[in-house]
């Protein structure tokens, strides 16, 4: 009887430890230091197949404008809501989200979010054929607004013979909505940065990450 228990809490345990699994990403988005830590606190699985993944953000009591709060974090690490008090309440869900399906319900000055690009099919087409980005090394696939332009960008792993290569440049193309060239950027190296297709070194520096597709950590 006694082996039977212990058979079972093994079980139990083992099952937990698999539902518990989190994205390497997400992982890492658990942080201290002197003065604040953001700590994993649960999974949520929604209506849709959507999982998010509910953050604590703690503050010491000795700084007063310091975050307290609770964010939340999509499968592929984006950051879809944030509830946070500091010197005020600041609260933000994105759009297709709810702040009751995350066991928010009434929150001071919740600001929603834009209802985002939709995604080519050609660019979702790839994001779904997960073998073909491994054999090709794509960490993440990024869809940025450069220019007023909605662009994607393929990150790749760096070479290694490039990742302790300071004086070494780096290609970054991006592509857009029907998965043609969009931008050339080379930047890094002696040569600081370059751009071809009609933009500038400046164009690259402004990007801004819209979303993450697909994130392979």
């Amino acid at each position: 009887m006694k082996n039977t228990i212990i058979l079972i809490v093994m079980l139990l345990a083992n099952v937990f430890a698999q539902a518990q699994e989190l994205p390497i990403c997400i992982k890492n988005l658990n942080r201290v230091n002197d003065l604040t830590s953001t700590k994993f606190v649960r999974q949520l699985n929604l209506k849709g197949n959507r999982v998010v993944y509910e953050f604590a953000v703690t503050s010491k009591r000795q700084c007063m404008d310091c975050p307290n709060g609770t964010v939340f974090y999509d499968n592929n690490c984006n950051q879809i809501a944030s509830f946070i008090m500091g010197r005020g309440p600041n609260a933000y869900i994105r759009h297709g989200y709810t702040a009751l399906e995350l066991g928010k319900g009434a929150y001071p000055n919740l600001k929603l979010g834009k209802e985002l690009p939709a995604v080519p099919t050609c660019i979702a087409k790839a994001i779904t054929n997960v073998d073909s980005l491994n054999k090709t090394g794509v960490l993440r696939v990024l869809q940025v607004n450069i220019k007023d332009q909605i662009l994607y960008h393929f990150e790749h792993e760096v070479p290694k013979e490039k990742a302790n290569c300071k004086d070494c440049s780096s290609t970054l193309k991006y592509y857009d909505g029907n998965c043609k060239l969009a931008a050339t950027f080379i930047v890094g190296g002696i040569a600081g940065a370059k751009a071809s297709e009609g933009f500038i070194p400046t164009d690259f520096y402004n990007k801004r990450t819209i979303q993450i597709l697909y994130n392979k950590n």
